[in-house]
């Protein structure tokens, strides 16, 4: 007989033969249960009850968790399809390049699904020269590569925090390596970049205060998986006020990629 599966909230490390993404952040929740253990069929409403945990705005919740579940279409393949039904889903008028989800993939209940390894579709948010994953041309780009994690660990100046500073300077020494080892493999232009610098400033805003991150939060989050409450964060608090929103988010954004100093050669 199977142990039960731990209370929403409480951490596990992830079961066997469940399914991840390359985001840390989206594991950690899968691992605390806000989102299925298993990391199977779960709903927009899931997704955005999730992100919720992580103190992000109504707003933002929406942005990242709607999308996802239109339809994908490889952008390197083919072109995204006329969106059914368009007046009814705002979003596929204007994030119709964001959808994961397979055609005819439902739960029970007729409502659409994913799979967090979905996240990593070709083409869409998963993307080269990541902080602590592998290339797609490298092997698995999924799992966290426990040199990358502990390079990751290494940058901090004074053993505490992380800061906006380190991880930008990262993120360029990160470039600039993998362009030099292997170009043509690679796909990394001002769109990567852009989503790459929003990831940093995701972390920083999330764990930290939009310009430093505890260093043992760092560590929970890229060594566990977990959400270091253990280590004493908490949520950002407040149904609307207080969370994370996207002003704010975009804001930090941009001062990742002016630190960073990186312009794509279109």
């Amino acid at each position: 007989m199977s142990s039960p599966s731990p209370p929403k909230g409480e951490y596990s490390p992830r079961p066997p033969s469940s399914l991840r993404s390359p985001c840390p952040l989206l594991n950690s929740l899968a691992n605390h249960g806000y989102l299925p253990r298993s990391g199977r069929d779960f709903t927009q409403s899931d997704l955005s009850s999730a992100l919720s945990q992580a103190g992000l705005s109504p707003i933002l919740r929406a942005i990242l968790s709607s999308p996802v579940f239109l339809e994908y279409h490889n952008s390197k393949s083919s072109p995204p399809s006329k969106p059914k039904k368009s007046l009814l889903n705002p979003w596929s008028l204007l994030f119709s390049f964001f959808g994961m989800r397979d055609p005819n993939q439902f739960n029970s209940s007729g409502v659409p699904v994913l799979n967090l390894d979905q996240i990593a579709r070709e083409g869409i948010a998963e993307h080269d020269i990541s902080l602590t994953r592998l290339d797609r041309s490298q092997g698995d780009f999924l799992a966290a590569q426990p040199g990358l994690v502990q390079e990751l660990l290494a940058i901090s100046n004074d053993g505490k925090y992380i800061t906006l500073e380190d991880l930008a300077a990262l993120r360029k020494r990160r470039i600039e390596k993998r362009m030099s080892e292997d170009p043509d493999k690679i796909t990394y232009g001002s769109r990567e970049h852009r989503i790459s610098c929003t990831e940093i400033a995701l972390v920083l805003c999330v764990f930290g205060d939009g310009k430093r991150v505890p260093l043992e939060y760092i560590r929970a989050i890229f060594e566990e998986e977990r959400l270091p409450t253990k280590e004493g964060w908490e949520k950002r608090g407040g149904w609307w006020w207080g969370t994370l929103g996207l002003k704010e988010l975009g804001s930090v954004s941009k001062t990742v990629r002016e630190v960073v100093e990186w312009k794509a050669v279109e």
